[in-house]
């Protein structure tokens, strides 16, 4: 559950820093630009709230694959409650089951020597 949840704060981490840097340089070329054509800041504002909704995405969809890690998370651990069950109590079951045929086939074994003889 732990590594799942750092999974996720680290995708979100990952996201958000490639997020800020494709923003700061879409900045960059776009002041460029303007500055060739001889424009001021005054589309900074759409570009803003472009950025924003582009985040706000970003993030529904990092929460989406957060909560589906959770999901994974959560499944991961009934596997492993139900290895646990299976190992304290099918298998050595199971072993006696085996030990016990594996007798009966041994004696079994003997008495066709005997009648061979």
């Amino acid at each position: 559950m732990h590594v799942c949840m750092c999974v996720c704060v680290c995708v979100r981490l990952i996201w958000a820093a490639a997020a800020r840097t494709r923003a700061s340089n879409g900045r960059r070329e776009k002041e460029q630009v303007k500055q060739s054509q001889g424009q001021g800041e005054e589309d900074e504002g759409i570009e803003l709230t472009l950025e924003d909704e582009f985040e706000r995405k970003m993030d529904s969809k990092l929460d989406k694959i957060g909560g589906a890690l959770s999901k994974l998370g959560n499944l991961a651990g009934d596997m492993g409650a139900e290895l646990q069950y299976q190992s304290r109590v099918l298998i050595p079951e199971l072993d006696a089951r085996v030990e016990m045929s594996k007798d009966r086939t041994r004696d079994l074994d003997k008495r066709t020597r005997r009648l061979a003889r």
